[in-house]
């Protein structure tokens, strides 16, 4: 069975709590390949989330 592929769209909810619950001083997001399949509207959308969770986030 293939792995499904990740993109800023399933990462938002899952991998950004578990990166954010280490308290990074900072952190780099990379899934501009992985992001070609979903379109460009919906990688704005997620990327824009993922800063957002980002921001918010205690340091």
């Amino acid at each position: 069975m293939a792995k499904p592929v990740t993109t800023t769209v399933t990462s938002s909810d899952t991998i950004m709590p578990e990166v954010l619950s280490h308290r990074p001083e900072l952190a780099t997001l990379d899934y501009a390949l992985n992001d070609r399949s979903i379109g460009l509207a919906a990688a704005r959308d997620a990327w824009r989330d993922m800063i957002e969770q980002g921001a918010r986030a205690e340091h």
